[in-house]
């Protein structure tokens, strides 16, 4: 019947118009990373996966995986991915569709696949990419018991970020690390924050810092002015990170 037909379009036309303006919304709200992370990004290994690989000059077999925030442009964490190689950290930024982590939960699976020589791995991300590595973690871990080998992950890292599920049993190594002035991660209650976490889970508070300062993107909406400098917010992640990333080892 045509009525069928002409309903048939009418909703195809409905669902391009909706894609096409939440694609459109992505373009307009995210956040490029300042031309200073751009060219830093441009100094990482060359790789075919369009990563961002930031080796450390001495020999490590610590390596990380970092996921951008949502709608986050992945070469803004390249200064503190290169800080983190700086400091022995074998360090990945996995860019992702449409910039939003959840669209490829398994990116970190592909970069530990093609790194076999580090023995052990940390996973983790700022806000959203942090949201996603809390999933991605206990599902690897659950898929390497099924296949009797042993999870190569030996920490779970939250920038400005909190876990929606249980991560407890699955990465008994967490650190979180946020800002007194992170005007998006202040909204969550103290219960949300730990929800799911271990309870030896190290807490690291930077005085002066927001959600906005673990990339370099500029401001956010709904964040709170930085109160210290972008550099010495850079190094104080970034020595709390490789800190407790080496003394898993």
């Amino acid at each position: 019947m045509k009525w069928l037909k002409y309903i048939g379009l009418g909703l195809l036309g409905i669902l391009i118009v909706g894609v096409l303006g939440f694609y459109t919304w992505i373009r307009l709200n995210r956040y490029p990373a300042t031309p200073q992370a751009v060219l830093i990004s441009q100094q990482s290994s060359p790789n075919p996966q369009g990563w961002f690989v930031f080796q450390p000059t001495q020999a490590t077999t610590q390596g990380f995986v970092i996921y951008p925030g949502g709608l986050v442009d992945a070469r803004a964490y390249a200064p503190l991915a290169q800080a983190l190689a700086e400091r022995g950290i074998f360090t990945v930024i996995v860019p992702v569709p449409l910039e939003l982590a959840i669209t490829n939960i398994n990116a970190a699976q592909n970069v530990m696949t093609a790194f076999p020589n580090l023995r052990t791995w940390a996973v983790g991300g700022h806000s959203l990419g942090g949201a996603t590595a809390c999933m991605f973690v206990p599902a690897h871990v659950q898929l390497s018991a099924s296949q009797g080998v042993v999870s190569k992950i030996n920490a779970l890292v939250l920038w400005g970020a909190f876990c929606n599920n249980d991560v407890a049993v699955s990465a008994p190594n967490v650190i979180s690390i946020y800002g007194a002035q992170d005007g998006l991660l202040g909204k969550r209650s103290a219960d949300e924050l730990k929800n799911g976490l271990p309870a030896n889970t190290r807490w690291v508070v930077i005085g002066g810092g927001n959600h906005a300062m673990f990339g370099d993107y500029g401001n956010q909406s709904g964040d709170n002015p930085l109160s210290l400098t972008s550099a010495d917010a850079r190094q104080r992640i970034a020595d709390e990170t490789a800190g407790f990333l080496l003394a898993l080892k």
